[in-house]
């Protein structure tokens, strides 16, 4: 299994949630790893390690850029362009049976001038996309125009799961609920709307990866 975890922006819990289904599927004995292939910015601990501590083993991104901006701007102040087939390759060698890939910013964040996020799933041959939204004003709008967006021009790509990511577990299960009957339902009627496990629920983070797990079954 090969997923590629999108968001509706950057800074909507993306590797939270990578890191929880990397470490649910772990714990239920699945050989499952999270990637990293392009990151800007220099966070510590960084969404690649982040990644590796949920996986049990470090992978560095293979495009790294210290400026916080969007991957193809970070790209071009480091003198560097993002490729499309040196990531699948990259991919492909550090694979394992479940592989979860987190991208660089939201499905339409540009890697390069005229490729984006979902250019990079399309390569990938992804089984499918989870797609993040975070808990909080403008919720709606973000994900219905993503999701809406996608079915557009990239029919290829099926949206698997729906996971609202917020630190106030009630409130982002009330928005969820929303989610999943005002833009889900119209434009992704064949993905499960989630909610993301609170920090430390392993019970909830179980639950969260099975979901998931049937999704792509």
């Amino acid at each position: 299994m090969l997923a590629v975890v999108v968001g509706t922006g950057t800074e909507v819990g993306k590797t939270f949630v990578t890191s929880s289904l990397v470490r649910a599927a772990r714990a239920a004995g699945h050989n499952a790893i999270g990637l990293k292939p392009i990151q800007t910015g220099n966070d510590t601990p960084s969404d690649a390690e982040l990644l590796g501590a949920a996986s049990g083993q470090l992978i560095p991104p293979l495009y790294a850029f210290p400026a916080p901006e969007s991957p193809h701007s970070a790209a071009r102040r480091a003198g560097s362009r993002i490729e499309l087939s040196p990531i699948c390759e990259w991919v492909t060698r550090h694979s394992r049976a479940f592989t979860l890939v987190e991208t660089a910013g939201g499905a339409f964040t540009p890697l390069q001038v005229g490729t984006t996020n979902a250019d990079l799933a399309v390569a990938l041959r992804a089984d499918g996309l989870i797609a993040v939204c975070a808990a909080r004003l403008g919720i709606l709008h973000d994900t219905g125009s993503m999701l809406l967006a996608l079915a557009g021009r990239y029919p290829q790509l099926q949206v698997r799961a729906v996971v609202v990511s917020g630190a106030d577990h009630d409130e982002a299960r009330l928005l969820a609920d929303e989610v999943k009957l005002c833009v889900v339902d119209r434009h992704a009627p064949n993905a499960v709307v989630l909610v993301s496990a609170p920090a430390g629920d392993l019970a909830a983070e179980s639950s969260l990866w099975s979901t998931v797990h049937r999704c792509f079954t």
